[in-house]
């Protein structure tokens, strides 16, 4: 059940993210996107503290859910540092420019694969 939330929450952002660089030509076009409503640095900031929950569930989840010191120490260490990362990179975006937006959104693709790797840790 962690998986599924988690990779919902990576979904959501990614799939919002991806307009971003592209919201001048939405708006261009008449496309009502979440960029377009709500601005850039807003959908950039839901992005970031709808991963940084996921990732503040995951912590809790690394200290209740299991037995092993080793799943727990995994688990809670990873995603401090991935949210940690997470926060460092979206303090630099700059959203005039549509190679730092693609950037970031690239990045968040990064976190979303590792998350792969974490997930075997996780055990509930």
């Amino acid at each position: 059940m962690f998986a599924v939330a988690i990779k919902c929450c990576f979904c959501f952002v990614i799939s919002v993210l991806k307009d971003i660089p592209d919201e001048d030509g939405d708006r261009e076009f008449g496309i009502r996107t979440l960029s377009v409503i709500l601005g850039k640095e807003s959908v950039l900031w839901l992005c970031v503290y709808v991963l940084f929950i996921a990732y503040g569930a995951a912590v809790i989840v690394g200290l209740t859910s299991s037995p092993y010191l080793l799943s727990k120490l995994v688990t809670i260490i990873s995603h401090s540092m991935l949210a940690t990362l997470l926060w460092h990179q979206a303090r630099t975006v700059d959203l005039s420019s549509k190679a730092s937006t693609l950037s970031f959104y690239m990045f968040v693709w990064k976190l979303h694969y590792v998350e792969y790797l974490i997930i075997p840790f996780v055990r509930l």
